[in-house]
C-alpha cells in the first residue's frame, strides 16, 4: 500500500469481510499475543473494530489477549484510549498454574504434553525467546505449544 487511500480501501475491505460473516450469525474474533503485533496490524484491527462500536445489530465480539505490561507504547496508548471511551472492558486473568496446564494439555490430547506441563506453565508466564535462551528442553515445550496453536487454528 503506497497511499492513505490504498490503506483505507484495504481497511474497508477487511471490515466488509467481517461484516458479511457477522450477518450470518454471532462472531467472536480472538487475537492472542497482541504484544507481538506490529503497529500496522494494530491499526488495521482498531479501524475494523471501530466500525462496529455502537452497532447493536451486529453480533461481533472481540477478545484481545496480551501479557500485562508487555504491550509496545503504541498498542498500550490505543488500548488506554479504548478503555477510556468505554468500548473495551479489561478482564485480568492470572497465568494458569502447573496443574491447570496439565489438565489443559490432557484435555486437548497434546502428544507428550504431560511430561512438559511444568515447562509450558513456566514458559507461558515468560517470553518465548527468554525460554529459548535459558534451556534446550524448550524444544519439547515448543512442540507442545505448536500443537496447541494448530489445534486452536483448526477449531
Amino acid at each position: 500500500m503506497t497511499t492513505e487511500a490504498d490503506k483505507r480501501r484495504f481497511y474497508e475491505a477487511k471490515y466488509e469481510v467481517v461484516r458479511l460473516v457477522a450477518e450470518r450469525g454471532p462472531v467472536i474474533i480472538c487475537t492472542d499475543d497482541v504484544q507481538f503485533m506490529d503497529e500496522s496490524s494494530i491499526e488495521a484491527g482498531a479501524y475494523v473494530g471501530s466500525r462496529f462500536w455502537g452497532d447493536t445489530n451486529t453480533m461481533l465480539r472481540c477478545l484481545y489477549c496480551h501479557r500485562t505490561g508487555a504491550l509496545p507504547p503504541y498498542s498500550a496508548a490505543l488500548l488506554d484510549s479504548m478503555y477510556a471511551a468505554g468500548v473495551v472492558v479489561p478482564i485480568h486473568l492470572p497465568p494458569l498454574g502447573p496443574s491447570a496446564v496439565t489438565r489443559l494439555l490432557a484435555d486437548l490430547d497434546v502428544p507428550g504434553g504431560a511430561p512438559v506441563a511444568d515447562q509450558v506453565a513456566r514458559m507461558t508466564r515468560e517470553t518465548y525467546s527468554s525460554c529459548l535462551r535459558r534451556s534446550r528442553t524448550c524444544t519439547s515445550v515448543a512442540a507442545a505449544k505448536s500443537s496447541l496453536r494448530s489445534r486452536r487454528t483448526r477449531a
